[in-house]
C-alpha cells in the first residue's frame, strides 16, 4: 500500500476511535444520574450516535467515490491524450523518412501484431532499421509532485535524441506504439493517384502510401523512482551548447545514468487506462518536378525582362511579385486583377506571364523587397517596353491582355511591400491563393540530401546510393577522378559499396571500381567509326593499332593532338607506339604529315575524334593557348575554378567501342600511368558496357539511323526510372589517403574530416550544417573552388539524371536530339514540344524503351547550375573557349552583359528538369518588416549565366523546357547572378512530367500527411 492510502486508512480509524471515546463518556455521564434515567438516556445516546455513525461513514464513502471518480476521469484523459501524442509522434516520424527520401520498412525486422507486445519494450531501447516496431515514450504528468524524479526526459521519436531539462519533474506515463503498413512497400508498389478537386495540389500525381497506427497509454505503478545522481559537472557538460575538451566523457556518464534511472522506472508493473487509439493515414509523395517552379523559401519575380512560365508554381514561404507598367493610368495605378485603358498586349508579352495556379504556402507581396523601383521611370531601357506581372485565366489568347489578371504596381522600396488583401487575392479566383486559401506547405528534402551520406546518421545519401555510375573528383592526385559502375548482375556487396537495400535491383547487382588502364582511356579521345562502315581486315587491324597507341599513351591526349598534328614518331609518344604496331604487322606506315583525323577519315568516310569522356579543367590562371589546354573564370565568384567536366555523348560511345591497356599496377592511382605491357593489335580490351549496359541495336526505322538505339548504344537500365549518375569531390583532394587542413576545414557543426556527425570530441551533432570550407580559397564557407561540367548532351542514352552536391556547369544544347547544336537563331524562338498546343513532331518517350532521338526524362540536380552556351567551349571540347584579352566563352573580366563582351551568337535549347539552390535575399521579420541582403535575382535568373546573352528584347533565345525547384540556400555557392546580359526566355514547363512515367529518374519529391480514420479501440 503506497503512502496516500496509508493517511486515508489512518483518517478512518481516528473517526471511529472518537465515537467510541463519545460513547464511552455517554455512559459515564449516564451512571450519574439517577437509576430510572439511566435506560433512556443510553438509548437516546446509542441512536444519536448510530445516526452520527451512518452519515461519517456515507460521508466517507461518498468522499472516496467522488476521488476515485475524479482520479479514474484525469487518468483517462491523461491516458487518451498520453495516446494520441504517441499517434502523432509515429505519424511524424514516418513522415520525416519521407521527407529524407526514404520509404519506411521493416528492415530485418516483423512488424507488431498487437499492442500487447510492445509493453515489455523500454522507452530506453536502441531504434533499430524496423520503421514499424513497437516504440514507446515517456510523458509527464505535471500535477502530481508527491515523487519527484530529476532531469529525465523524453526519447524523441526523430532521430532517437533526447530532450533534458534541468528541473524536477515526474514521469507518470508511457505511450505504447506500433505501425501496421497496408502493403509491404519494398516489394509492392504504392498506388499511383491524382489529388481530387478541392485538395490541396489538385490535379498532381501522387505516389499514395497507407499506413495504421496503434497507440496506448498505461501509467507507472511505483513511484519509488532512483535519483539517478547526475553531478554538477555532467549537467553542465550535457547542456552545454558548444562541446569543450573532457565534456564527451562527463556526457557518457550522464547519458548511463539517466538510462539507468529509467529503466528501473520501467521495470514495474504498469496498470491500463483501458484506451487504444487508432489513426489510419495517407501519406502523400509529390514529384517536385510537377511544378514548373518549386521554392522552398521566398520566391521572387519581377517583369523587367521578357519571361513566359507554363505549369504550376508553388512556394512554401512568401511569394514576391514586382509589376512594371510605365504606361499605366495614374488614375487606376494599384488596382488588382485588370488592366488599364491605356495598357497595351505588348506590355504583357514583354513582361512576366505565369500561365499556370499559383500557389503560396505564406503570403503574397506586390513588389520585391530588396528591389526598389519608381512607377514613371524607365526601368527596362525605355519608356515604352516595360512589362508587367501577369497570372492567366485559364482560358483565352495567350497574347491578349484580357486573358490576364494583374498584379499592381506602387512605389516600393525596402519598407514598402505591400501584402496583397484577402480581398485582392480572390480577384484571381483559382488560378492564385496564399495561406488564407488553405494552402499546404510540402515537406521537401533536408539540406544536405545531396551529400555521399548523412552528416548526423551516417545514412548513405540518395542519389549516392542509388547510382548506376559515380564519379569521385580528386583535384590534386595524379589520376584525378573513380569511376563506379552498378550494374544489374550478381556478386555485388551492397554493404562495401553503400547502396541502401531499398535500391530497386538490389538483389542482383553487379559493381565495378575502375582500374586505372580504363580510367586512362576515360581520358583519351574517343575514336568513333559509324557502324554502316564496310572495312577490309587491313584498314580493321589499322583502326585497333590506332586505339590500342592512344589508350597506352602515358600522356593525357588532347583533339588538338590528333586532328590538327601529324602522328609523332619520336619514342615514348603514342605516334611512335602506333608505328611501331604496325611494323610488327606489316602495315603501311603513315607518312610524316599525316594526322591521325586524316587517317581515320581515308578508312571510314564518317569517321571522327569525339572529346574524351572525362577531362580536367584547369583551375590555375593560364599561361599558355588557352584554345587547346583550357582553363576556367568565374566573374561571379571572381576566382579561376577547378573542374571535371564529363561529354555525355562521348563517355556513350565510349561505353560501346572504347578500349583500355591496362596499368602496369592497375590499382594505385596516385602514380602515372604506364602500359603493362609492349602494346600489341590483341593487346586492347574492349571496355564492353563497363558504364552500363546497352539494348540491342535497333536498325527496324529509317528515321533513327544514326541514333544511340540504331547502334546499340542506348541504355536497357530503367532501375528508379533510369539512368542516375553522381558526381562529388573527395575530402582527401590528393588521394594519399587522409583527409588534412591543408586540404579541407570543416566547421564545428558539419564534419571534423574522419567522423560524420560527430565533433571534436566524439560527441554527436544535433544540428548540422553541412558546410564545408576548402582553404584553397581562403577557407570561406560556400565558395567551393571545384565543380563539375556536363557537355555533349544533345542526345542521350536514355533516361537520366545527374546529381552532384557541388556546382554544376551545363554546356551547350541538352536533350535537344531533334535540331543541331548551336543552330538556333539568336532572336528567333521555336514552339518547345510542351506548348500549350502541343507537339505533333515529336513523339513522345514510352516507359519500358528507348526512342533513338527523342527527348528523354532527364534532370540536373546539383548544389547551383550555370548554363553555358554552345560556343563555351575550345578546340579540345573543353569549356573556356578564349581569344585575345578574354578569359573564357569569349568574356573578359568586365561585368557580364558590358559592351567588351560580345553577345552569344546562337540560341541554346535544354528540356530537362532542374534543382539548383539560390541564396536568400533577405528575412521576413515578426512585425512584417523585411531585411534585405541582396537581390538573388529570383525565378527571372534562377539560371545562373556567365555569358552576354543580349538582354531584354534583343536577347539571344533562350529556350527552356522543364522544372525548376530550389529547397533553399546552397552549400557550397554563395555568389549571387549576373544582373545584365540575360537571354530572351521562353520558359516551359516539361507536361511529360505531369505522368509519373515520364519524370526523370529519382525525381526528389515532398510529403504531407492526410489523415483518414482517428478512432477508439474498445
Amino acid at each position: 500500500m503506497n503512502k496516500p492510502q496509508n493517511r486515508d486508512c489512518q483518517r478512518q480509524i481516528k473517526g471511529r476511535s472518537t465515537l467510541f471515546q463519545f460513547m464511552l463518556r455517554a455512559q459515564q455521564i449516564a451512571q450519574q444520574e439517577p437509576r430510572t434515567d439511566r435506560g433512556y438516556a443510553m438509548m437516546t445516546i446509542s441512536i444519536v450516535s448510530v445516526l452520527i455513525f451512518s452519515v461519517l461513514a456515507a460521508y466517507m464513502t461518498i468522499a472516496n467515490l467522488s476521488k476515485s471518480s475524479t482520479n479514474a476521469s484525469v487518468d483517462a484523459n491523461n491516458g487518451f491524450y498520453v495516446a494520441e501524442s504517441g499517434l502523432n509522434k509515429r505519424a511524424e516520424q514516418l513522415r520525416q523518412k519521407f521527407a529524407n527520401t526514404i520509404t519506411p520498412s521493416a528492415g530485418s525486422g516483423t512488424t507488431p501484431t498487437s499492442i500487447v507486445s510492445c509493453f515489455s519494450v523500454l522507452t530506453t531501447a536502441s531504434l533499430t532499421s524496423n520503421d514499424f516496431e513497437c516504440r514507446n515514450y515517456l510523458f509527464e504528468h505535471s500535477d502530481r509532485s508527491s515523487v519527484k524524479v530529476k532531469n529525465l526526459g523524453n526519447k524523441d521519436a526523430i532521430g532517437g535524441s533526447t530532450e533534458v531539462t534541468d528541473r524536477n519533474q515526474t514521469l507518470d506515463y508511457t505511450a505504447f506504439t506500433y505501425v501496421k503498413p497496408e502493403r509491404d512497400y519494398t516489394t509492392t508498389p504504392p498506388a499511383s493517384t491524382v489529388i481530387s478537386p478541392g485538395e490541396p495540389f489538385a490535379g498532381l500525381n501522387a505516389l499514395e502510401y497507407r499506413y495504421t497506427i496503434y497507440s496506448t497509454a498505461r501509467k507507472l505503478t511505483s513511484h519509488y523512482l532512483t535519483d539517478p545522481g547526475f553531478t554538477a559537472a555532467e549537467i553542465e557538460a550535457k547542456n552545454r551548447s558548444t562541446r569543450i575538451t573532457g565534456d564527451a566523457a562527463l556526457v557518457e556518464s550522464y547519458n548511463a545514468k539517466r538510462a539507468a534511472a529509467l529503466d528501473v522506472a520501467e521495470a514495474v508493473s504498469k496498470s491500463s487506462t483501458n484506451i487504444v487509439l487508432q489513426m489510419d493515414f495517407k501519406s502523400r509523395v509529390v514529384p517536385l518536378f510537377q511544378f514548373a517552379a518549386f521554392y522552398e523559401d521566398d520566391l521572387e519575380m519581377d517583369s523587367q525582362m521578357p519571361m513566359s512560365v507554363s505549369g504550376p508554381i508553388h512556394t512554401n514561404s512568401d511569394l514576391m511579385a514586382m509589376s512594371y507598367s510605365i504606361n499605366q493610368d495614374p488614375s487606376v495605378s494599384g488596382k488588382v486583377g485588370y488592366p488599364s485603358v491605356t495598357f497595351s498586349d505588348a506590355n504583357v508579352r514583354d513582361g512576366t506571364r505565369l500561365l499556370g495556379k499559383v500557389t503560396a504556402a505564406g503570403n503574397i507581396y506586390a513588389g520585391v523587397a530588396a528591389q526598389t523601383w519608381t512607377p514613371g521611370t524607365p526601368a527596362c531601357g525605355t519608356t515604352n517596353n516595360c512589362g508587367v506581372m501577369s497570372v492567366y485565366k485559364g482560358s483565352g489568347s495567350l497574347t491578349s491582355r484580357d486573358s490576364y489578371y494583374y498584379f499592381p504596381d506602387k512605389t516600393f522600396d525596402k519598407a514598402n511591400t505591400p501584402k496583397l488583401t484577402t480581398a485582392q487575392i480572390a480577384v484571381f479566383g483559382d488560378r492564385m491563393k496564399d495561406k488564407s486559401g488553405d494552402v499546404k506547405r510540402l515537406s521537401p528534402p533536408k539540406p544536405g540530401f545531396l551529400r555521399e551520406a548523412n552528416y548526423k546518421t551516417g545514412e548513405t545519401g540518395l542519389y549516392y546510393g542509388k547510382a548506376d555510375m559515380r564519379i569521385k573528383f580528386y583535384p590534386n592526385r595524379s589520376m584525378p577522378f573513380d569511376f563506379t559502375s552498378i550494374q544489374n548482375g550478381s556478386g555485388c556487396s551492397l554493404t562495401t559499396y553503400n547502396i541502401p537495400s531499398d535500391r530497386q535491383g538490389s538483389g542482383a547487382l553487379t559493381c565495378s571500381q575502375l582500374t586505372k588502364g580504363q580510367l586512362r582511356s576515360l581520358q583519351q579521345p574517343v575514336l568513333f567509326v559509324p557502324t554502316t562502315a564496310t572495312l577490309s581486315t587491313p584498314d580493321r587491324d589499322i583502326l585497333k593499332a590506332l586505339r590500342v597507341a592512344i589508350a597506352s599513351s602515358p600522356t593525357v591526349l588532347t583533339l588538338n593532338d590528333l586532328n590538327n598534328l601529324a602522328i609523332p614518331s619520336t619514342p615514348g609518344t603514342w605516334g611512335k607506339t602506333f608505328r611501331d604496331i604496325l611494323a610488327a604487322n606489316s602495315l603501311p606506315a603513315p607518312s610524316a604529315t599525316l594526322k591521325a583525323k586524316q587517317l581515320v577519315e581515308t578508312i571510314a568516310s564518317g569517321s571522327s575524334f569525339l572529346p574524351p569522356p572525362i577531362q580536367i579543367v584547369s583551375g590555375n590562371t593560364p599561361s599558355t593557348d588557352l584554345n587547346v589546354n583550357g582553363s576556367f573564370y568565374n566573374q561571379l565568384k571572381g576566382a579561376w575554378m577547378t573542374m571535371l567536366q564529363t561529354n555525355i555523348g562521348s563517355l556513350t560511345y565510349w561505353n560501346g567501342f572504347g578500349t583500355y591497356v591496362e596499368s602496369t599496377d592497375p590499382t594505385t592511382l596516385t602514380s602515372g600511368y604506364a602500359p603493362a605491357i609492349t602494346p600489341t593489335i590483341s593487346s586492347g580490351i574492349p571496355i564492353d558496357r563497363l558504364a552500363f549496359k546497352t539494348k540491342a541495336a535497333d536498325t527496324s526505322k529509317a528515321d533513327l539511323a544514326g541514333s544511340f538505339l540504331h547502334q546499340g548504344l542506348a541504355s536497357e537500365d530503367l532501375t528508379e526510372g533510369g539512368l542516375v549518375l553522381y558526381a562529388s569531390v573527395s575530402d582527401d583532394l590528393n588521394g594519399d589517403g587522409t583527409t588534412s587542413a591543408t586540404e579541407i576545414v570543416a566547421t564545428s557543426t558539419s564534419n571534423n574530416g574522419s567522423i560524420p556527425g560527430k565533433d571534436a570530441d566524439g560527441n554527436i551533432i544535433t544540428e548540422v550544417d553541412y558546410y564545408r570550407k576548402y582553404n584553397g580559397d581562403g577557407g570561406v564557407k560556400r565558395r567551393s573552388p571545384y565543380a563539375f561540367v556536363f557537355s555533349g548532351g544533345s542526345e542521350l542514352p536514355g533516361p537520366l539524371t545527374i546529381a552532384t552536391d557541388q556546382a554544376a556547369y551545363l554546356q551547350g544544347d541538352y536533350n535537344n536530339p531533334n535540331v543541331t547544336p548551336g543552330t538556333i537563331a539568336a532572336g528567333t524562338p521555336y514552339v518547345p514540344s510542351n506548348s500549350l498546343t502541343g507537339d505533333s513532331t515529336v513523339t513522345p518517350p514510352i516507359v519500358g524503351s528507348v526512342l533513338g532521338f527523342y527527348r528523354q526524362p532527364a534532370a540536373i540536380i546539383a548544389d547551383t547550375i550555370t548554363v553555358l552556351s554552345n560556343q563555351c567551349v575550345n578546340n579540345n571540347g573543353r569549356v573556356g573557349r578564349v581569344g585575345t584579352g578574354t578569359v573564357n566563352c569569349g568574356s573578359s573580366t568586365a561585368a557580364i552583359g558590358s559592351s567588351s563582351q560580345s553577345q552569344v551568337a546562337n540560341g541554346i535549347a535544354i528540356n530537362a528538369a532542374f534543382l539548383s539552390n539560390l541564396m536568400k535575399s533577405g528575412t521576413r521579420n515578426a512585425d512584417g518588416s523585411y531585411t534585405v541582403i541582396a537581390l538573388n535575382g529570383g525565378l527571372n535568373k534562377y539560371m545562373r549565366l556567365l555569358e552576354n546573352w543580349g538582354g531584354s528584347t534583343a536577347g539571344t533565345q533562350y529556350n527552356y523546357s522543364g522544372s525548376m525547384v530550389s529547397l533553399g540556400e546552397p552549400l557550397e555557392s554563395s555568389e549571387l547572378p549576373s544582373g545584365a546580359g540575360v537571354p530572351r526566355r521562353n520558359f516551359n514547363f516539361e507536361p511529360r512530367f505531369n505522368a509519373l512515367s515520364g519524370l526523370p529518374p529519382l525525381t526528389p519529391s515532398a510529403v504531407y500527411l492526410r489523415q483518414d480514420v482517428f478512432k477508439r479501440n474498445y
